[in-house]
């Protein structure tokens, strides 16, 4: 329901609609050369990590050998995750909720019932996930019917220093800008704020490859639902 209303308030350009507002969001992204070159240059000595993730499309972008080093470099990291019966999902992962575009009230009561009662279940759900994953290490046991407890894909991160010595020539991927790190910034002080400023880049070299959709920056549209009398708290999604 939520995902036709979205789709509905998208295709005809509607920022409100009954209590529900359509929002953007900005996913910020930075070459990692730029990146690298601001971080030596408020932590020269190299004292402080700054990792990025490493997926395989960044694995492939790296000069030969650039890979073995990275991972030398890097950490990968394994955890173990706890999966359940997964529920049927709907055709073509189309919505089956029928927007009703001239009734906006009842669309947001229906949807409030929808929400109390998805809450309700989710608790549930919540509830028997810990209880059986509790119950099968106990056991001990890795499978049991449709129930399975396995290791997660490693995930590899790496300094981005590290990753940008490795990339081959003519090769210019982006990262997320991520948060740097405490001991970073009493470090750097000030200075820090050069990599990341408030509300994201505030050095002009790092905005000027990060500002901007050339530099790989993409705007998420997201729906969340106003607050007021008989209103659920916001929602993002």
């Amino acid at each position: 329901m939520w995902t036709a209303i979205k789709t509905f308030m998208v295709a005809g350009s509607h920022e409100r609609f009954a209590a529900f507002l359509l929002q953007t969001r900005v996913v910020r992204k930075v070459p990692i050369r730029v990146l690298a070159a601001a971080v030596a240059e408020v932590d020269p000595m190299g004292v402080a990590e700054f990792a990025v993730p490493v997926p395989s499309a960044l694995l492939a972008a790296l000069r030969v050998g650039g890979e073995a080093a990275v991972r030398s470099a890097g950490r990968e990291t394994i955890s173990p995750r706890f999966r359940g019966p997964r529920a049927a999902r709907a055709l073509d992962a189309k919505p089956t909720y029928v927007v009703a575009a001239g009734d906006a009230d009842l669309i947001a009561a229906e949807y409030a019932t929808a929400w109390h009662d998805h809450r309700v279940l989710e608790s549930e759900r919540a509830e028997l996930k810990d209880r059986m994953r509790a119950w099968m290490e106990h056991a001990r046991l890795k499978l049991w019917g449709e129930f399975e407890i396995s290791d997660s894909a490693p995930r590899l991160a790496a300094d981005v220093r590290a990753v940008a010595e490795c990339l081959r020539d003519g090769e210019e991927p982006s990262t997320g800008l991520p948060a740097l790190p405490a001991d970073l910034l009493a470090a750097a002080g000030d200075r820090a704020q050069r990599v990341r400023g408030r509300d994201g880049a505030a050095d002009p070299a790092v905005a000027a490859g990060s500002g901007g959709r050339a530099a790989g920056n993409r705007t998420v549209p997201r729906l969340a639902l106003g607050r007021g009398r008989g209103m659920m708290p916001s929602v993002e999604g």
